[in-house]
């Protein structure tokens, strides 16, 4: 019996072309049939690329894309409005691939959360960096036991984008009637790259956490005044992550660090393809080159049906994207299950939202809600607070940490 070709929406021109990108290498299992993408500008951009395809029908409204025939959407749309777009396709048991943070607010995690139960969905958070070799890597020598139980962890991602600059074309310079969300992110919120790959690693669920910004003196009062921040988080079984938010200083990197009772595994700082980790059992470092046959993922078969002689380090960040749609193929044919499902997706988002009230409260100790438990839920039930707005007067959350300001926590 063949099998069926999932035909694919994408919201946003700009990251979601990525998706078409390695449409060429699974060109058989799926076809990007639609686009929904507001902005000329951006469309413009997208015919100029090398992704540019004319039997993508572009749409501007979003009934209209979601009613085009897709089996599943892939939202790359603004960083904190991906779960009200996710709710609406799987109400129309549309399966969703949700590029960032599952939601914004405690009230909206649990929203989506009833959603994906009621409609019985297929949902996956589009956590790239666990296909990582070097990722993939560390959580196989820590399954192993080799080194004993996993007993803390770090991670950073340090990604500089000064105020006043320009990503993708758009402007981040602060003002009040069209405040960017990058313009408002607390550095905490941006946790996929760094909190995600760790909790993939150490497989347990954040209980506690306490979150320290570090402020600039020199900076606005009004918008984002710190360029990183650490959140110490606790794991159910008593292990602690530290892990750094989207940090706004530092070389651009990611880095990975599990600390084992009996050794640590961890990979290499500015090592762009992370292809490297360095293992240290017992004061004895060796470092091991990572091919591509880490990933578990990826079957003999499927070396050599998708991507036989190319060099996948090629394609977008460095191959992960790649890895990232062929487990969302295998998920929506039942083969697989996600790294992060709805659930796993929002306890990153639980974790960055309440790391963010640690902070306001002057650095307290907070419970993490777990939204897989009716009693938790309702504690949290509509409070939709978040600092990303349109226009800056209407912020329910801070976006910015004052010194000795007291920060009603609320649940």
């Amino acid at each position: 019996m063949e099998k069926k070709k999932f035909k694919i929406g994408i919201m946003g021109s700009i990251r979601g072309r990525f998706v078409i990108a390695c449409e060429k290498y699974l060109s058989d299992e799926m076809e990007v049939t639609a686009l929904l993408e507001n902005s000329e500008a951006n469309l413009e951009e997208w015919r100029k690329s090398g992704e540019y395809k004319e039997n993508i029908k572009v749409y501007s409204d979003f009934d209209e894309f979601i009613d085009s025939g897709i089996d599943a959407v892939i939202l790359c749309n603004t960083f904190h409005e991906h779960y009200t777009y996710a709710m609406k396709a799987m109400e129309k048991g549309i399966a969703v691939l949700s590029e960032t943070t599952a939601a914004p607010s405690l009230g909206a995690c649990v929203e989506l959360i009833e959603c994906a139960e009621r409609t019985k969905t297929k949902y996956m958070l589009g956590a790239n960096c666990v296909y990582f070799r070097a990722v993939q890597k560390i959580k196989q020598e820590v399954e192993s036991g080799k080194y004993g139980a996993a007993v803390y962890a770090e991670a950073e991602y340090c990604h500089p984008i000064p105020i006043g600059s320009t990503v993708n074309g758009m402007q981040k310079a602060p003002d009040p009637e069209n405040v960017h969300w990058r313009t408002v992110l607390p550095r905490c919120y941006y946790n996929m790259h760094d909190l995600g790959p760790i909790l993939y690693i150490m497989g347990k669920r954040p209980v506690r956490v306490v979150g320290k910004a570090i402020v600039r003196d020199d900076a606005t009062k009004t918008f984002v005044n710190f360029d990183r921040c650490l959140c110490l988080v606790e794991l159910e079984d008593g292990s602690v992550i530290n892990y750094s938010g989207c940090t706004g200083v530092g070389a651009l990197s990611k880095w990975y660090r599990v600390d084992c009772k009996d050794g640590s595994v961890e990979s290499v700082r500015h090592n762009t393809p992370e292809d490297k980790i360095l293992i240290n059992p017992h004061n004895s470092p060796t470092q091991e080159d990572l091919g591509w046959d880490v990933l578990e993922i990826l079957t003999d078969e499927d070396k050599k049906r998708f991507l036989g002689n190319e060099n996948v380090d090629s394609l977008p960040h460095n191959g992960v994207d790649f890895f990232l749609m062929l487990h969302f193929l295998k998920y929506l044919r039942g083969e697989s299950e996600p790294a992060f499902d709805v659930y796993r997706a929002v306890d990153l988002s639980v974790t960055a939202i309440v790391s963010w009230y640690s902070i306001l409260s002057g650095s307290k100790e907070l419970d993490i809600p777990d939204l897989r438990k009716p009693e938790d839920r309702e504690k949290v039930r509509g409070d939709y607070r978040m600092p990303f707005v349109k226009r800056l007067a209407d912020q329910t959350l801070p976006s910015a940490y004052i010194r000795g300001t007291d920060f009603e926590i609320g649940f």
